[in-house]
This record gives structure tokens, C-alpha cells and sequence, in this order.
């Protein structure tokens, strides 16, 4: 399965990794059947701190085991 964030229906459902049985937060795209998905996170600064001037958002790819739920 295939899912966006701008699917209409896209909150219905959590991204799980199957290796530890935990939610995978911040997943704007995914594909559980090649196990790629991308997430969207804030860029942070060397000392691990985010910064509050020009911010942005990183977008990072992923590959791993992983399965679209449709939360209950």
C-alpha cells in the first residue's frame, strides 16, 4: 500500500516498524511494499539544539521494514 499525507484519508493510518512494533512519527509518504518512506523533520544545529532563526525542514528518505496500519 501506497499512502500521502494528502490523501483525504491519510490520518486513518500509522507507519510501523516491524522491527521493534513502534510508530514511525512524521512519515509524509510511505510504501510499505518496497519499505521506503520519507519524513519531514526540523534541521537542528551542531549541538543538537533547534535553531530559531531560519529554520527548515529536512526532508529524509528511508528504507526499511515497515507496514501501513489503519489505526483503530
Amino acid at each position: 500500500m501506497i499512502k500521502n499525507v494528502s490523501e483525504y484519508d491519510s490520518y486513518q493510518y500509522d507507519v510501523i516498524d516491524l522491527s521493534n512494533g513502534h510508530r514511525i512519527p512524521c512519515v509524509q509518504w510511505a510504501n510499505d511494499e518496497t519499505g521506503e518512506f520519507i519524513c519531514f523533520l526540523w534541521d537542528y544545529d551542531n549541538k543538537g539544539y533547534m535553531m530559531d532563526s531560519n529554520r527548515k525542514l529536512i526532508e529524509y528518505k528511508f528504507k526499511g521494514n515497515i507496514k501501513i496500519v489503519r489505526k483503530e
